[in-house]
């Protein structure tokens, strides 16, 4: 709804929107644009709070909420997917919610009942933010030479924190040296 930040809320709507296409065997809201989906979604949804439409940044998304959508309650999913086990409803209504400050957060979904059988906390290991910064290389534009040394570089980093022992010349790194030499050099 015309959100500037991309945050791990935007990831945890999406699961939810593959969620339901999962449990009804079809596209939760095929908009043909913007405005459509917005509808579609809001038929759903019910539609949002004022309080929420106030949030939005874009002034036509705000007026197009405020004028063009229905002023309707929300269907329960147990409704939309008479079939499914409640227990995915559930979680659906907790995925797919409007404000990204009320949705579960990823945390919050694994632990779901739904997901019982699926949660590992021992194996869902959680780190540090990672800085931004360290994504700066994505916005690089590097030939195919420059492309197949940080390719190297990598694997090298992996084998020195790995703790992998060098296999004394025809191990893993000369045969990516091989394959990395074989790229077409005329792709950036």
């Amino acid at each position: 709804m015309g959100w500037r930040s991309y945050t791990k809320a935007l990831d945890v709507w999406s699961v939810g929107c593959i969620l339901a296409e999962l449990v009804g065997r079809r596209p939760i809201f095929p908009g043909s644009d913007s405005q459509n989906q917005l509808t579609l979604i809001c038929e759903y949804l019910g539609k949002p709070s004022e309080a929420l439409i106030g949030r939005v940044r874009n002034e036509t998304i705000r007026h197009f909420c405020r004028t063009e959508i229905a002023d309707r309650g929300s269907i329960p999913f147990l409704e939309l997917y008479p079939d499914a086990v409640p227990a995915a409803c559930d979680l659906l209504s907790h995925l797919l919610v409007f404000d990204p400050v009320e949705r579960y957060d990823v945390c919050q979904a694994l632990e779901h009942p739904y997901l019982r059988n699926l949660h590992f906390p021992e194996d869902e290991p959680c780190g540090p933010v990672i800085d931004r910064r360290e994504f700066d290389f994505e916005r690089l534009s590097l030939s195919t030479e420059e492309f197949k040394e940080e390719i190297l570089h990598e694997v090298e980093l992996y084998h020195t924190q790995g703790g992998l022992e060098p296999d004394g010349g025809l191990g893993a790194e000369s045969k990516l040296e091989g394959a990395v030499a074989g790229m077409s050099t005329d792709h950036k």
